[in-house]
């Protein structure tokens, strides 16, 4: 079942979903940019409710598409405010529809391209409980703080990507193992900014991966 609207994607095969995955489109762009990612995801797994959400402003670069926040005249200095007062109303959005399907926090599974990926890991760098997270061409704005548990963190990263330069991903990897997360960097030879087969085979095989971390932690608070 695939419900289309014009603010946001459903795909849910099962009645009683076992995680809920959000999947976030990079700036510019639209949820149904991202909808044959969240079919394969989708074809991955059909224990897997998927939603995709339209950013909620428009883009402010072009007479289409939509933005999580706005990137003209962004700078190091203020990244940083930019994304922390797009963060709520991401949170709430991937909240309602947590509360939608009736899994909890520890079920859901961020998933995002670009700005979405930026977003997905300040959620995650502001305590956000998940399952785990898989980001494409995403970067951290800056050092961020310690957390006491992190879930599983999956960067992957074209090294031709002109435009969220390598460097800056692999300083974020950096700065999420000083806050105690054991994030990994997979890079991607000769790919740019974007998304092709090869980085969604990785990806799927990340999504076995928190699937069987879940189920290990499972097994250890029961023994």
């Amino acid at each position: 079942m695939t419900d289309v609207t014009p603010s946001i994607i459903r795909i849910q095969a099962a009645e009683k979903p076992q995680y809920l995955m959000v999947l976030l489109h990079g700036v510019g762009s639209s949820a149904q940019a991202m909808l044959d990612l969240a079919r394969s995801f989708s074809n991955a797994s059909s224990g897997l409710a998927i939603v995709v959400p339209d950013a909620v402003d428009p883009f402010d670069g072009a007479s289409s598409g939509r933005q999580w926040f706005s990137v003209h005249k962004i700078t190091e200095e203020n990244r940083i405010e930019r994304i922390t007062t797009a963060l709520p109303q991401v949170r709430e959005i991937i909240e309602l529809e947590a509360a939608r399907v009736g899994l909890p926090p520890k079920k859901i599974i961020l998933c995002g391209f670009s700005q979405g990926a930026i977003l997905a890991l300040h959620l995650l760098s502001d305590g956000f409980e998940a399952a785990g997270m898989i980001g494409f061409s995403g970067r951290l704005a800056g050092p961020v703080a310690e957390r006491s548990k992190w879930p599983f963190i999956h960067m992957i990263h074209g090294t031709h990507d002109a435009v969220i330069p390598l460097q800056a991903v692999r300083d974020s990897a950096t700065w999420l193992k000083q806050a105690g997360c054991q994030a990994e960097l997979t890079e991607i030879d000769g790919l740019g900014h974007q998304i092709n087969s090869q980085t969604i085979a990785i990806a799927q095989k990340s999504l076995v991966r928190i699937f069987n971390s879940e189920v290990e932690v499972s097994h250890a608070a029961s023994a």
